[in-house]
């Protein structure tokens, strides 16, 4: 999923081209914090989650589809009934920045930045706290991506 990374305005976009599709995402940490007590190792998996875009008004939204309940049956109204009492989960909310044919742009940068896989927590937890009630920061290493000019707003 292509993304763009805006410098100048520090932000990331995420292009989205397919709507209602489902796909795996997964968080990790690419780096320990220094200590295996903790259990914050570099290349552990965070939870994995089979999600799908759908998209509503000027937004789109990642929506968790709940498979952990699910009804084995030729009846209707008893699957109807088993995907109502466990509901999916919105776990983020898109801007729509641009659209580009059947592209849509969406500003990424507080999904990027967020602390999906629970560090801070886990510090916490785990009497790690940082000084002066600091809280850690996110952010995403710029590679060899550039941010395409004619996605410049």
């Amino acid at each position: 999923m292509p993304f763009y990374l805006d410098e100048e305005k520090g932000k990331i976009y995420l292009e989205i081209s397919s709507l209602d599709k489902e796909f795996l995402y997964v968080n990790a940490l690419s780096a320990g914090v220094g200590s295996n007590d903790i259990g914050l190792d570099r290349g552990q998996l965070g939870d994995d989650r089979v999600v799908e875009f759908r998209r509503t008004g000027n937004k789109v939204l990642l929506v968790h589809k709940n498979y952990g309940f699910r009804a084995f049956t030729d009846n209707p109204y008893e699957a109807k009934s088993i995907q109502d009492a466990f509901a999916e989960s919105v776990l983020w909310g898109f801007e729509i920045t641009q659209k580009d044919g059947e592209k849509l742009i969406v500003d990424a940068t507080n999904f990027y930045l967020q602390d999906a896989h629970g560090v801070s927590e886990t510090l916490t937890r785990s009497r790690q706290n940082l000084p002066g009630g600091c809280k850690p920061l996110w952010f995403v290493f710029p590679y060899d991506q550039k941010f395409p000019p004619k996605y410049r707003g």
